[in-house]
C-alpha cells in the first residue's frame, strides 16, 4: 500500500497547496520494479491571517481552523501574529478560532469574526471562511484582548491563619458556576482563573468553601448549603494578570455540631 504524505515538508508551497489523494494497495513482486505508481494531487486552498497582540512569542495564541461540521482540520505553526493554513484545504467553508490557553497575558479566546470564545464555544456559530480550490482566502483578522484575573486571601477571621482547604467559586451576573478553583497557596493567596481569563469590566460573584470554616459570599455574607449567591457583592472585574482584582475572604471556623444539625 502506497500513499502520498505531505509530512515534514509544510515549508513546501507546492505541496502546501494541495490536497492528499489517499493511498491504495501497489502489488510488488521480488526482482521486479513496480512502475506507474504516479499520483494527481488536486489542487487546496488556504487561509492566512493574523491574530492576538503578537508582539512576543510569549502572546501568540495558537489559530485553529474547523471543516464546516466544526471538526478541528489544521493548526498552523507560528511565531508572530500572522498566521497560514500548513495544509491544502478542499474547497468548502471553514471556522477559524484562537486557542490561547497557556499564553502569557490571559488573551481572551475568539471566533472569527469577533465572537467570544472563552472558555469555549461551539465554533459553527461563527462567520464561514470560503476557501476556494487554488487560491489563498486572505485578511481573517482576530483581534484578541486581554482579559481580566481575580486574585486574593483567605484567611481565619479571628486568627488571620492561612485556610488552605478552600475551594474558590465564580458566578457571572446571572449566578451560572463559570469557575471553580481550588488551589490557595500556604501564604492563603489564590488566583481564582488561573486557567482561563474572565471579561474585563464584567460584574462577577465570588463564594469560598471550606470543609473546616463556614462558607462565605464576597463581601462577608455566610453562605452554606445552596444560599443564592447573587445575594452578595458583586466584583466589578478590573484587574489584569500583573495586577489582578483584589477580592480577600475572612472565614468564621466552622461549628461541626451546628453544621451537621445537630442542637
Amino acid at each position: 500500500r502506497v500513499r502520498f504524505d505531505r509530512a515534514g515538508r509544510d515549508g513546501d508551497e507546492a505541496e502546501r497547496g494541495h490536497l492528499d489523494p489517499g493511498g491504495g494497495p501497489v502489488g510488488v513482486a521480488a526482482g521486479r520494479v513496480t512502475a506507474g505508481v504516479d499520483f494527481a494531487l488536486a489542487l487546496g486552498g488556504s487561509i492566512s491571517g493574523s491574530a492576538g497582540p503578537g508582539q512576543s512569542s510569549l502572546d501568540v495564541p495558537d489559530v485553529e481552523v474547523y471543516d464546516a461540521s466544526g471538526t478541528l482540520v489544521d493548526r498552523p505553526d507560528r511565531a508572530s501574529a500572522a498566521f497560514r493554513t500548513s495544509i491544502g484545504l478542499p474547497a468548502g467553508n471553514y471556522f477559524v478560532r484562537t486557542n490561547a490557553t497557556g499564553v502569557a497575558g490571559y488573551m481572551i479566546d475568539s471566533l472569527w469574526n469577533s465572537f467570544p470564545c472563552e472558555p469555549s464555544c461551539d465554533v459553527t456559530t461563527g462567520t464561514p471562511v470560503p476557501v476556494v480550490a487554488g487560491l489563498e482566502t486572505t485578511g481573517v483578522l482576530i483581534s484578541l484582548q486581554f482579559g481580566c484575573t481575580l486574585s486574593g486571601t483567605v484567611r481565619e477571621d479571628t486568627t488571620l491563619r492561612p485556610v488552605t482547604d478552600v475551594r474558590i467559586l465564580v458566578f457571572d451576573a446571572g449566578g451560572a458556576l463559570i469557575r471553580d478553583q481550588s488551589s490557595v497557596s500556604d501564604n492563603a493567596v489564590y488566583v481564582a482563573n488561573q486557567d482561563a481569563p474572565l471579561t474585563p469590566g464584567a460584574s462577577y460573584f465570588v463564594k469560598a468553601i471550606s470543609a473546616s470554616h463556614v462558607d462565605e459570599l464576597f463581601d462577608g455574607t455566610p453562605c452554606e448549603g445552596g444560599c443564592t449567591v447573587t445575594q452578595g457583592t458583586p466584583v466589578v472585574c478590573n484587574g489584569t494578570a500583573s495586577t489582578p482584582a483584589q477580592v480577600d475572604f475572612s472565614l468564621a471556623v466552622v461549628d461541626l455540631i451546628l453544621r451537621d444539625g445537630f442542637e
